[in-house]
């Protein structure tokens, strides 16, 4: 038996292929003695150990090698080779330690398919940290963390197991039950600190035992204080390692536990605060309804009480019955009868409209004294007298049912009843309840108790450690980076949940004004866009300002009230309210000699008359420049020469607005240029429009090499922070922070960027075919990645579509139209093949047309998918009201299509007038197709300029219509009508401001 297992393990060793196991089927044989020797002769084992582990290398390199097509037989294999090796560890030599535990065991929990052979590694994991006896015959603690760590990396990707039938929970519980094996150790408390990961991960786990185990271990580290509970949560604990999970639940549970088990609970003194009975809702139903449930109550409580209820249904269904309801208080007749008290019935006469189940209701003379002194039907009676003719038995069920229900809420209330003796056992419910699973309405709930709770823990809690969480810790929690995985979820969210209840606890002690200065402006405004908070950012921010201008009439030198002014504006900026933004700059204290020009020209903004309010923009720009002069040479204050960096700042942007508006691209193209802290947005906007694809392609590489440059981490949290911590940066970090969040905010405008360059610069070399399908490929990344940027913009913007997604409507169109200019290349590839194949074959033909059929097939479908393109373009415009720099966008890109499809057209009839002759019937064809493109251009300047003259701009209209002669060298006369219709209608709006003499 011991040759048979040594020869067999020995020969399978050498034996090996890249294909299999020449005598595999033996090993099982071979296993199965060595389990028996392993019983008897255990020492005779451990000289098989260098076999087994070579037998190992060579099973783990073709199991991980077949990936999910592996064999299940290699993994019965594999597992009988790491049990044998299990408590053999010590007898490997050095290198083959080495190699086991860095290289065999890491590879298998990476690269292996197989939930069953993962889950071995864990047991085999749980049985070293078990061991007791001799320490040198397992891996040492160093080596047991790294393999749990992989282990760690493995549950988080455990997404790669779905296809098996087995659950993932159980591998994760398994793993859980690992860690929890450590941290209930004492031997493994230097383990434990690299494990923090972890055991978070088991605060989070839907298996209820396994969860409150993990707290518990929790729960005895921490002080049961609120004040410890509250600096765990917002200083000590690292959320990160809960990843999306909605990590409130964990803080409502740290905060129930520290209720005392001894004191009972009791009910407050509020009638809110109490469960409704099961009859409070009778009065919320209808006049009938009610009726009928006192009706079946009352025969429940004495059937004979009623002889005679009888229903008769009318022909006539908006007949009116009038009944009268007497309540007079008598010692016969109380004041309020238990049917008035259900009917909610107190005047002395009702007029009901009858509904589709209306009745007359009778009932006879005869009535027991017993029966009226509880329902007094004689308050009740019908006016006309009217007889029944049929009689109405109603079916017991009802009855019935309404029994049990009053049965089910009696047993409910004194289970209740007993709950509310214990403390612990309703928390520890509601606890349970919350983990159960992670839906919307649990998460709700939970958003809702900790609104609840935390204001009342922060009352409670003595002045000292209120002081240091609001002055220390509160700030720099919400600027962690930690939080930014959930800045996807919707619709509640951690950090979102925790600024409701901060609110709550200000807006309840009626001091809402203290809250902005403990959570800066700067703060909020980056929750806000990050978190989306904005409902809750802008309120906190607009109810301080307006605090502060009733409260304090000096207030232009705080400092927080500035920062209040600008992270306002700038989140209305952000929203797209331009009627906000600017009603908020005129009631700031500008400058006296600079207020009336700022004034005029954002009402001439908001009128859209641009002209005139980029004179005035121009005007109060240069007066600030000669502020900022003499307040360089006298002794200024540091905040009034930041409080006109903030004003030069807005009324640039709005300079710039103005200008992109009246189509001065040239303009804002000479401005970039000399400005050193540049917009390179802005400045990538004038550059596509010139079509100069090499200072584009520059520009972008330089865009590049500054984010991967810089020593700044580029993470949203880390700028805030640096924001926060730095609030005087220098011109170079500034310049840096600028360029980074403009990246950050604007990824898919800078991914559209870069499909404009690959397509126009493709363009460009139509000489290569083998550069198309590289473009194409590139083009559609990019395409998915601007779409995928744009998608995740939209999410983190209002819930309500607002002014806010404009932007991103607009940035949809401008999507779709680059899909279909990718597709307008494709085509230019293949009509191109098809004119080099077309010119090959006249050239080695004698019948031409019977050989270039086919290609002029081709040739023709590609010339009407380019005409559905252009027909398409021209019934999908932008809106009349949107800005005329979008539709300036739309047309510009559109033109540069045109162009391309004209130019290749004009190639392609050079092409045939070579090859072909004095064909002319193809020579008229390609003319055709010519002017396909320069008629489509023609078309886009003239609706360009339609839409400036109707935004009441008819110099730019008419300075637009004035590239029609220089773009297009021969205008077709259906164009040349238009330019001259518009121009016409340009000087009739132009009329009365002419010159006598014009």
């Amino acid at each position: 038996m011991n040759i048979f297992a040594r020869t067999t393990i020995g020969a399978n060793t050498a034996n090996v292929s890249s294909s299999g196991f020449v005598s595999i089927h033996t090993l099982p044989v071979a296993f199965g003695y060595l389990k028996i020797i392993e019983k008897q002769q255990p020492k005779y084992v451990d000289k098989l150990t260098l076999h087994i582990t070579k037998l190992l290398q060579k099973l783990i390199k073709d199991h991980t090698s077949a990936g999910v097509d592996y064999n299940p037989a290699f993994t019965e294999y594999i597992i009988e080779c790491l049990t044998l090796l299990k408590y053999r560890i010590g007898q490997l030599t050095s290198d083959l330690r080495k190699q086991f535990m860095n290289n065999f065991l890491p590879c298998l929990i990476e690269k292996s398919h197989d939930i069953t052979l993962v889950r071995a590694i864990i047991r085999l994991v749980h049985d070293w940290l078990k061991w007791r006896g001799d320490v040198q015959l397992v891996p040492s603690l160093k080596e047991k963390s790294q393999l749990l760590l992989k282990l760690l990396q493995c549950i988080d990707k455990s997404g790669r197991f779905h296809q098996q039938q087995t659950n993932d929970n159980d591998l994760t519980n398994s793993f859980l039950e690992l860690i929890l094996h450590v941290y209930q150790e004492s031997n493994y408390r230097e383990l434990c600190i690299k494990l923090e990961a972890a055991f978070v991960l088991g605060l989070k786990s839907t298996n209820q035992q396994l969860r409150k185990q993990f707290f518990l271990i929790l729960d005895k580290n921490l002080r049961k204080t609120l004040h410890d509970r509250l600096l765990f949560i917002f200083l000590s604990q690292n959320w990160e390692y809960l990843g999306q999970h909605y990590w409130i639940k964990q803080c409502l549970e740290l905060f129930y536990t520290c209720v005392s088990s001894t004191i009972p609970l009791s009910i407050i003194d509020n009638r809110t605060s109490i469960l409704p009975s099961l009859t409070s809702v009778i009065k919320s139903g209808e006049f009938y309804d009610r009726y009928d449930f006192m009706v079946d109550y009352a025969k429940t409580k004495n059937p004979s009480s009623i002889e005679n209820v009888g229903i008769k249904t009318e022909q006539t269904s908006d007949v009116p019955i009038k009944m009268e309801v007497n309540d007079e208080t008598s010692p016969q007749n109380p004041a309020y009868s238990i049917i008035s008290n259900a009917l909610g019935v107190t005047a002395m006469s009702t007029l009901v409209t009858k509904k589709q189940r209306s009745t007359s209701i009778s009932l006879n003379e005869s009535k027991p004294k017993h029966f009226k002194q509880t329902i007094s039907f004689e308050n009740i009676r019908r006016l006309p007298n009217d007889k029944f003719e049929e009689k109405f038995q109603r079916e017991t069920t009802n009855q019935i049912k309404l029994t049990e229900l009053i049965n089910d809420e009696i047993n409910f209330l004194k289970i209740l009843s007993s709950i509310q003796l214990k403390s612990n056992d309703l928390f520890d419910s509601i606890i349970q309840f919350l983990h159960t699973n992670n839906s919307i309405l649990i998460d709700k709930l939970a958003h809702y108790l900790f609104i609840d709770i935390l204001p009342k823990i922060l009352r409670i809690i003595s002045e000292k450690y209120r002081i240091i969480l609001f002055q220390q810790i509160i700030q720099p929690f919400f600027i962690s980076g930690t939080h930014l995985q959930q800045r996807d979820l919707y619709p509640y969210s951690s950090l979102n949940t925790l600024l409701e209840a901060f609110y709550m606890m200000f807006k309840n002690n009626n001091n809402l004004s203290e809250f902005v200065p403990i959570i800066r402006p700067i703060i909020l405004k980056y929750i806000a866009k990050t978190h989306n908070t904005w409902h809750r950012s802008i309120l906190l921010l607009e109810q301080y300002i307006l605090d502060q201008q009733s409260n304090n009439e000096s207030i232009t030198n705080d400092e927080t009230y500035i920062e209040s002014l600008n992270s306002l504006g700038e989140l209305y900026e952000h929203l797209n309210e331009d009627d906000y933004n600017i009603s908020l700059w005129l009631h700031r204290q500008f400058s006296p000699n600079i207020k009336l020009l700022v004034s005029n020209a954002l009402q001439y903004e908001q009128l859209g008359l641009y002209q005139q309010a980029l004179e005035y923009y121009t005007q109060s720009i240069k007066h600030i420049d000669n502020n900022q002069m003499s307040s360089s040479s006298s002794s200024s204050s540091t905040l009034n020469r930041f409080s006109q960096l903030d004003e030069y700042s807005f009324l640039e942007q709005h300079w710039i607005k103005c200008t992109k508006e009246l189509n001065q691209w040239e303009t804002l193209m000479s401005y970039c240029k000399q400005q050193s802290n540049r917009d390179h947005l802005l400045y990538l906007d004038c550059i596509w429009r010139s079509s100069n694809w090499s200072l584009m392609k520059e520009t972008l590489g330089q865009l590049d090499a500054m984010c991967n440059g810089t020593n700044i981490n580029l993470t949203n949290s880390s700028i805030q922070t640096f924001q926060f911590l730095n609030p005087n940066p220098t011109l170079t970090q500034s310049t840096i922070i600028s360029n980074i969040l403009t990246i950050k905010d604007f990824q898919w405008k800078f991914a559209l960027y870069r499909c404009y360059l690959t397509l126009c610069s493709t363009i460009t070399n139509t000489d290569d075919p083998t550069i198309y399908q590289t473009t194409m490929n590139i083009t559609e990344r990019l395409i998915d990645y601007c779409s995928l940027n744009a998608l995740k913009e939209w999410k983190h913007l209002p819930n309500y579509i607002s002014n806010s997604h404009l932007n991103l409507l607009q940035a949809s169109q401008r999507i779709i139209e680059l899909q279909e200019s990718a597709q307008i290349l494709l085509n230019i590839q293949t009509n191109t093949n098809n004119n080099n194949t077309s010119t090959s074959i006249i050239s080695t033909t004698t019948n031409g047309n019977t050989s270039t059929t086919t290609t002029n097939i081709r040739q023709t479908s590609n010339i009407h998918e380019f005409k559905t393109i252009v027909k398409t373009w021209k019934s999908r415009l932008p809106l009349i009201n949107d800005s005329l720099s979008y539709w300036n966008d739309i047309f510009t890109w559109r033109e540069i299509q045109y162009g391309t499809i004209s130019s290749q057209f004009d190639k392609d009839l050079n092409g045939t007038n070579l090859s072909s002759g004095n064909n002319l019937n193809n020579s008229n064809t390609n003319t055709g197709q010519v002017l396909l493109g320069i008629h489509a251009i023609a078309q886009s300047i003239t609706q360009l300029a339609k839409i400036a003259r109707k935004h009441h701009m008819p110099n730019i209209c008419m300075e637009i219509l004035s590239r029609i002669g220089t773009v297009i060298p021969s205008v077709p006369v259906v164009d040349s009508y238009q330019k001259i219709k518009q121009i016409i209608k340009c000087y009739l709006v132009l009329f009365s401001t002419l010159p006598p003499n014009d």
